[in-house]
Parts: structure tokens; sequence; C-alpha cells
């Protein structure tokens, strides 16, 4: 029988420090160009988190360096080709900094390049706890109208009553297995007793619920999906692609002004956002923390 191969993992949960809150994914130090997919696919399945984030190990910094360039490549449970992952973005840049060859050694940003060729995504080191991960904004567009009658159907029977909806809109571009449905804030989706799988009936890999709010966020929604543990995505990053762009647009936010968002999932979460329209780029800012770590063996 062959040596099995090991390698270094942290657990860590984004957009909270509540061990219990936020979104956990599992951060492995290996290059995953030179481990077969199969073998990356059976670790997240090992581990059954949100997220499996494959990072490639890199040397030691030079003098005077602030920056860390690495490549990574997220592997959900369901081994699906997933190119983009924030709250994995930023709970990988929370696990390399604490590794003490890299902690307070005065990092600024982390820059992973994602090894299926879906570009760079960049966190920013705000604080000792707080980063800031920044994504493509996507303004969600119009579905037809056969769609919006299918859609509702699925969430007026995953909610279990008649749910009154304002609007229901989908990605643009790469974002086109997206959903973004706005409820009305009356509906409470935070307290909503919600049938999650039933979103998978939807046509649509993501279905993002958003709704408005009176209380210090100014906008609150979830993910659900069914290629995620238990069919909902606690504090789904890169939803906020769509999010962002819609609530900013609706509610006439200034681009450039920060303000605060909830992902109301059981575990929840708080992000402070902004919208770069020039740049066309949204950037979510939360805490991270770490929950375990080790190594494991394949």
């Amino acid at each position: 029988m062959a040596a099995a191969s090991s390698a270094p993992f942290i657990v860590s949960t984004a957009f909270s420090t509540n061990p219990f809150g936020g979104n956990p994914a599992l951060v492995v130090f290996l290059d995953p160009a030179t481990v077969p997919f199969k073998t990356l696919h059976g670790i997240s399945l090992n581990f059954n988190q949100p997220m499996a984030c494959f990072v490639k190990p890199f040397g030691a910094l030079e003098a005077g360096q602030t920056e860390i360039h690495t490549d990574i490549q997220f592997v959900p449970v369901t081994g699906k080709d997933v190119g983009l992952c924030g709250h994995g973005s930023l709970a990988s840049a929370k696990a390399i900094l604490s590794l003490p060859e890299y902690k307070e050694k005065g990092i600024a940003a982390i820059h992973f390049r994602t090894v299926n060729n879906r570009g760079t995504i960049t966190v920013r080191v705000l604080g000792e706890d707080r980063l800031e991960v920044e994504l493509p904004a996507s303004p969600p567009v119009p579905v037809s109208s056969e769609a919006k009658e299918r859609i509702a159907d699925v969430v007026n029977r995953a909610f279990s009553r008649e749910v009154k909806i304002n609007s229901i809109l989908e990605g643009g571009e790469t974002f086109k297995h997206v959903v973004l449905i706005e409820i009305d804030k009356s509906e409470n989706l935070e307290g909503s007793k919600i049938g999650k799988s039933i979103f998978g009936e939807t046509g649509y890999s993501v279905n993002v619920v958003t709704s408005d709010s009176d209380s210090t966020e100014v906008f609150a929604s979830r993910m659900f999906s069914n290629e995620v543990p238990g069919f909902e995505d606690h504090v789904c990053g890169s939803a906020h692609c769509l999010v962002v762009p819609y609530w900013y647009k609706k509610k006439e936010i200034e681009a450039g002004k920060e303000v605060l968002a909830k992902m109301a999932s059981e575990r929840s979460g708080w992000l402070n956002i902004n919208y770069d329209t020039e740049r066309g780029k949204v950037r979510l800012a939360g805490e991270a923390a770490l929950l375990s770590t080790g190594v494991c063996y394949f």
C-alpha cells in the first residue's frame, strides 16, 4: 500500500468572529495543479464544509514585501467547477495570516489567482481580524414572464404561503446561474421557516432572496442552493455581486458610500459593503475567525 500524502489545513469562518456564526470554509495548503481533481473533491467531501479552498503554498517573504500572490481552487462537496467564492477567499486570507511565517508581518493584501482562469481575487487586510474582498459586480437583468411565474410558484411553496414578491431578476454574463428575488420586508425573511430544498426547482443553482430592512442594515439576504450542505449558504459573498448593484440602484445609494448588509441565515453574518461603479467592483468587508487546524491525509 502506497504511503499517504498529507497537507496542513485550517478551517476558518468568514464574516463573523463567532465560531458558530459566519460561513466556514476548509483551507488546505497544497498546489491544486499537482493533485487530481478527484482527490480534491474527496477531501472536500470528507470535511463537508460549505466550501473547500486549496491554496498553493508559497515561500518566505522578502524584505519589505507587503503583498502575497498565490493560486487557489474552490471545490464544493458537489464537485462542481466553481470559479468565484467570496467567503472562501476571505477565509483563506484569514488562514494565511494566521500562519507563524506571515502573522503580524505587515501583509496588506493577498491576491488569489484562480486556477480555472476566472481571474484574480484580491483580499485586503484592514485590521487584525478585519478583511475586505473585492468581487466583480453583476447588475441583475430581467427574466422572462414564464420564468417569473415559475419562480414565484417555487417561492410560495418554499414559504408555504403566498409571498409578496417585489422583483425577480437574474445575473448577467457569468452569473446566469443566479436568480435574485426581492420579497417585501413584511414577509420576515429572517424569521420564516423555509423549505430550502424546494428552491432547486427554480432552474437556477443559486437562489438569492433579499428584502429591505428597517434595522441597522440597509438590506438582508439569504442564499439557497441544493449544491451546498443543508441547502443554504450561511453567508454568501458572491451573491452580493448581484445584490449590491440592485440595492444601490433601488435605494439610490451614492456610489462609493459604505453601508451595512446582513445575511440572515441561522449562523448569520454582517458585511460592510461598497459599490465601485466606475470599476464595476463590489467590496465586502468583514471579520473572520479560526475554527480548527490540523493535517489531512489523502
